[in-house]
């Protein structure tokens, strides 16, 4: 038989190692999508919260900062978290932003390239 003329793909999200999201020309934001107990422990200097847990609640915060132009940096907590890829498909498909990336290694490579 024939496989179907359909497939799911997941949808694209470009990823940026640390020392070139770290080199985005401002203004850049940068979203933390960790559950709310590891951002209130500790983030990048200067994040946002946004989660999908509670992102009617957190949203409206990013939107008062965030402008056209802007670039979004979007981080979890390592290579296999994918809660970063679905804050960033969701700013992609619901509001349209562009330029949007996803932090390869994501918290881990923050935290190992900022050891005090």
């Amino acid at each position: 038989p024939k496989r179907p003329g359909w497939s799911w793909a997941r949808p694209a999200v470009t990823e940026q190692v640390l020392a070139d999201a770290e080199r985005l020309t401002p203004p850049v934001v940068w979203l933390d999508a960790r559950p709310d107990e590891e951002y209130a422990v500790q983030h990048v200097p200067g994040a946002l919260s946004l989660n999908e847990d509670r992102w009617e609640e957190l949203l409206p915060k990013f939107m008062a900062v965030w402008q056209q132009g802007t670039r979004v940096v979007v981080y979890c907590d390592s290579q296999r978290c994918d809660a970063s890829r679905d804050v960033a498909v969701r700013l992609r498909h619901e509001l349209q932003i562009d330029n949007v990336f996803v932090l390869q290694g994501g918290w881990n490579a923050w935290r190992e390239a900022h050891k005090p």
